[in-house]
Parts: structure tokens; C-alpha cells; sequence
């Protein structure tokens, strides 16, 4: 019972924040990569690259390579080297991004009120809890499927 709760709550959760992501797109034209992208790398200070995008958001190389070049030509992006190494470009979030970024974490605002609704403080201090073990155990046992044990995947936002 407990399972098919998790999988059903996952797919309603899946359908509303798209819902709420895909009305941010729609105001600025985004397709949902790109804003995926926008905020990924707005919440996740220190990933920077389209491999850092692809590994830990899951999305395929050719729609991250296509919307980070969409993001280039709309001012939205540039891409870096850093230092001497010239094998790895970084991307970096332009000014001319931020309203479509505020208008994202928006989005993700939306979603979270829909999400906690009639949570007191108190039970949100409490799941919040209660996620931060459900995410040690996903990352443990994903370390430990991968042959990454020892190493952990990063809590992405």
C-alpha cells in the first residue's frame, strides 16, 4: 500500500509542477529544458557544465546541448573555460536571465505551497526531516548500485 502510494504520489507531484513550470515557460517563451536549465543552475551553485546538467537532472545530451544553445543566443547564457583546462566549458547564468529565474523559483514556490497546504510549521520541520533520510537512503543505495560506494550524489535543487 505504502509503495503504490510513493509511485502515485509521484506521478500527481510529476503533473503539477510541470503544470506550474510550464506556465513560467509559456510567459517567456522557454521550452521546459531550458527553464529546467536556468534553474538548475541558479540552485546548484558550483555545477556548471552540460555534463553536470545531463548526469544529475537526467535529461539527454542532444536537448541539454539545444537548449543551452537556445539560452546562448537569447542573452540568457555564456560559456567559459576555466583556467587552462580547455576541455570542459562552464556556463554561467547572464542578468538577462534573472526575471525568467524569479519567475521559475516562482513556480517552485507554487508548487510547495500545493505540496505542504495545511502542513503547520511544525510538520514541515518534521517532513523535512523525514526527506533528508529518504534522500541518505536513495543516494546510499544509488552509490551502492553504481559501484560509487563511498562517493555520494549531490542533493540537486
Amino acid at each position: 500500500m505504502l509503495q503504490s502510494q510513493f509511485i502515485n504520489n509521484q506521478i500527481l507531484g510529476n503533473i503539477i509542477y510541470e503544470q506550474c513550470i510550464d506556465h513560467a515557460c509559456a510567459q517567456h517563451g522557454l521550452i521546459r529544458t531550458e527553464m529546467d536549465i536556468l534553474l538548475f543552475l541558479h540552485n546548484n551553485p558550483g555545477y556548471d557544465t552540460a555534463t553536470d546538467i545531463v548526469r544529475l537532472r537526467h535529461l539527454s545530451k542532444s536537448h541539454v546541448s539545444k537548449s543551452i544553445q537556445a539560452l546562448k543566443e537569447r542573452g540568457f547564457l555564456t560559456t567559459f573555460y576555466q583556467g587552462s583546462n580547455r576541455r570542459t566549458i562552464h556556463l554561467k547564468l547572464c542578468s538577462a536571465a534573472d526575471g525568467v529565474i524569479a519567475e521559475g523559483l516562482r513556480a517552485q514556490e507554487r508548487f510547495a505551497a500545493v505540496l505542504l497546504a495545511d502542513f503547520s510549521e511544525e510538520e514541515k520541520t518534521q517532513f523535512q526531516k523525514y526527506l533528508h533520510r529518504i534522500t541518505n537512503n536513495l543516494q546510499t543505495h544509488f552509490s551502492s548500485r553504481e559501484g560509487l560506494s563511498g562517493s555520494s550524489v549531490p542533493a540537486i535543487r
